[in-house]
């Protein structure tokens, strides 16, 4: 499972990869290639950063020659709906953050204040969180946390049922629907499954091992494809 590539935060369309998060996933299609990594299916959530993530993937994988089959897109790989509780302007969740006033002498300074409003939305995601997960108010105008986590396993369970052995399935997701199949590895509290998807960066890998019932965790938040730091991003 791949968390879609960095999107565009403090743009007023936050659902398109930005600069970095095109290089993120060009960077892991070239360490696939190189690996010689075989995919067998690929499939994306419904979300524009995850059909770009996808995209601009194949491409850097096709680079060396390589093919992939069709990708395919299903819905029950999309994420949660906590940013429509994160825009309302009263009751628990105060707006997502706007974007940083540029500073024209002080990059350092602009920089600095852009981590400040990254921290603070991370604070108001916990929140936001913790009452959605609660059923608490404001929360019966989106999906419930408990209808959420039952499309993202039915979706689970479509893509581990029994067939050839061996294969190897991409999904371009978001870090709610990760931190689903964490829970269902790991078997969890809610809670936990929900503060480690908040862990996932941007490109990175998740990788489990599946047959018949078992779905073991193999590996979390993997970034082998990216060696600078630069690209380490959460958001």
């Amino acid at each position: 499972m791949i968390r879609h590539g960095q999107a565009s935060f403090f743009a007023k369309d936050y659902d398109r990869l930005s600069d970095a998060g095109k290089e993120q996933a060009r960077c892991l299609g070239r360490y696939w290639s190189e690996a010689g990594v075989v995919l067998d299916e690929v499939i994306t959530g419904p979300r524009e950063r995850h059909r770009s993530t996808a995209k601009f993937l194949l491409e850097a994988y096709r680079e060396s020659g390589r093919s992939c089959p069709c990708v395919r897109e299903e819905a029950g790989f999309d994420e949660h709906q906590l940013e429509l509780l994160l825009r309302e302007k009263s009751g628990f969740a105060s707006p997502l953050p706007s974007k940083s006033k540029p500073v024209q002498d002080d990059a350092v300074e602009e920089v600095s204040l852009r981590v400040d409003e990254q921290r603070a939305f991370r604070d108001r995601l916990e929140a936001v969180t913790r009452v959605w997960l609660q059923g608490g108010p404001g929360t019966e105008r989106i999906e419930s946390w408990t209808n959420f986590q039952g499309r993202v396993r039915l979706a689970l369970s479509q893509v581990t049922a029994p067939k050839e052995r061996g294969r190897h399935v991409a999904v371009f997701t978001s870090g709610g629907v990760i931190g689903v199949a964490l829970q269902k590895a790991l078997e969890c509290s809610d809670a936990h499954a929900m503060a480690l998807s908040r862990r996932i960066r941007n490109g990175s890998l998740t990788e489990f091992v599946f047959s018949g019932e078992r779905f073991t965790l193999d590996s979390f938040n993997a970034l082998p494809h990216l060696p600078e730091r630069r690209l380490w991003t959460y958001l």
